[in-house]
């Protein structure tokens, strides 16, 4: 009983705080990305955190400042924070003995009815008290895996805000470049129309100008409402309520190279949360499946101690003591159901390592196939195009070409460029699922091949005459 005084004392003082857990999950995301995380529990971090956000979106965002505020302010990442205080909820009811269990008797013979025995007894479950640091070691065990998938959730969240912030930044590129050919086509119009009211062209030919142009304003329809749908959604991931924020700038250039898929496979099977959790949680069920297999045979075990009042007036102290006999029910169910659920762990765990080594390639093949689209339009598409253009406007200018030839060149320069941008835009979602799938950041290619310096230009020429509008570099701001 004293022993039991004594754990009471040290296991009711259990903390169910999981911040200690927080802040070590919150460190390997930061070591591995940079991003700080907070979880709301009114905390002067909280207010830290506070001014943090609003210095954020008191400027354009950058791709590192919309995954910072979705991971400061996202409520779905708040819900995924309550797992550890359930997992540390856990761990704290593992550490405490059961509740001693009181009783009282009262025996009388008929003729004492006036002078009974009274007995009054305390017990305490005895298998509980040495069970408790087998108990503490799974439940420990489940804090980790715990940690380990509430990391992963933060991964994940920022490859996604990642790759949405990308998409907007290629839609209001897209939308700039649909507006510049719907100018092209206005202007073709207008020249075509003024052309058939005079009699130097035909209907036809005008007709055909206009429905060229309303199929141009259409596409600028189409292009504004995904640049709103993407927008929308990047407001809804960093979970804002307010849309008025605004891009720092374009998609970035290709990085220089990339680094080689070689070793990459074995450092995400090494470093993946996802992973680390269902080690863990096949470790828990190891530790169970021990557990149980100690305790199949003993059954319950109860301890206490009886005081007694006679009916002379003495009182009498002695022990009580209670065994379970395993006859019926000898534990099997539960323990073949505990190296089951371990087999089937296992199992999984095995099935997603192969599934992490499959994403892994096939992000990186599609980075690669992305990046070798983007390069050739670089430089073989765009400055063909750019080419057709030019001598396209030297024949204009000399008279050996007509105005709707200049312009259709002119279109499909603003066309390859378009292409450009969503390749580029394939790129960086590919590389944000790429660093998903390696569980961290992509380390520097040792060597490689460089890339050309940034994204063409916007296409441009002089303008015949009369004038068209040449395409130009535009940013669309909500």
């Amino acid at each position: 009983m004293a022993c039991a005084a004594v754990l009471v004392v040290t296991t009711g003082c259990a903390s169910t705080s999981a911040a200690a857990g927080f802040r070590d999950m919150a460190k390997t995301v930061q070591d591995r990305t940079g991003y700080r995380l907070r979880w709301k529990q009114a905390t002067p971090e909280d207010r830290e955190a506070e001014r943090a956000l609003r210095d954020l979106l008191a400027r354009p965002l950058s791709v590192d400042g919309a995954v910072q505020v979705a991971l400061l302010n996202s409520p779905a990442l708040q819900a995924i924070y309550e797992d550890l205080s359930l997992a540390q909820a856990d761990v704290v009811q593992a550490g405490l003995l059961s509740n001693p269990v009181f009783s009282a008797d009262v025996t009388t013979a008929e003729r004492e009815a006036l002078d009974p025995n009274l007995i009054v007894g305390v017990t305490q479950s005895f298998l509980d008290l040495l069970l408790i640091p087998a108990k503490k070691r799974v439940a420990a065990a489940g804090f980790e895996a715990a940690k380990f998938r509430v990391g992963n959730a933060v991964l994940e969240k920022a490859a996604q805000v990642k790759a949405t912030f990308y998409a907007v930044e290629a839609a209001d590129q897209t939308l700039a470049v649909r507006r510049t050919m719907a100018d092209a086509e206005e202007a073709s119009f207008e020249l075509a129309q003024r052309q058939a009211d005079a009699g130097n062209v035909s209907d036809l030919a005008a007709t055909n100008e206009k429905t060229l142009y309303l199929e141009t304003r259409l596409d600028v329809s189409r292009a504004e409402a995904e640049d709103d749908a993407a927008r929308e959604q990047l407001t809804r991931m960093m979970g804002l309520t307010d849309p008025s924020w605004q891009l720092a700038g374009r998609l970035p250039d290709l990085p220089p190279a990339d680094a080689t898929i070689d070793r990459l496979e074995e450092q995400a099977v090494r470093d993946r949360l996802d992973l680390a959790a269902l080690r863990q949680e096949v470790q828990t069920l190891d530790y169970a499946l021990s557990l149980a297999k100690t305790s199949r045979w003993t059954g319950v075990i109860d301890i206490g101690v009886d005081v007694a009042r006679l009916k002379d007036g003495h009182i009498a102290v002695g022990p009580r003591a209670s065994l379970e006999l395993p006859i019926f029910d000898q534990r099997r169910a539960p323990v073949a159901r505990l190296e089951a659920q371990l087999r089937k762990s296992q199992a999984l765990l095995a099935e997603r390592v192969i599934e992490v080594r499959s994403d892994l390639r096939a992000a990186h093949d599609r980075m690669r196939h992305a990046r070798q689209v983007a390069e050739q339009y670089r430089s073989s598409i765009i400055p063909i195009r750019e080419r057709v253009v030019e001598l396209s406007q030297q024949e204009y200018d000399s008279m050996l070409l007509g105005v709707y030839q200049l312009i259709a060149a002119k279109r499909s320069e603003v066309s390859a460029y378009r292409d450009y941008i969503e390749s580029v835009r394939d790129y960086w979602t590919a590389r944000a699922d790429l660093e998903l799938a390696l569980g961290g950041a992509i380390p520097a290619p040792v060597a490689g091949p460089r890339a050309p310096e940034g994204p063409p230009a916007a296409p441009s020429s002089s303008a015949p005459e009369p004038p068209v509008p040449a395409p130009g570099e535009h940013h669309h701001h909500h």
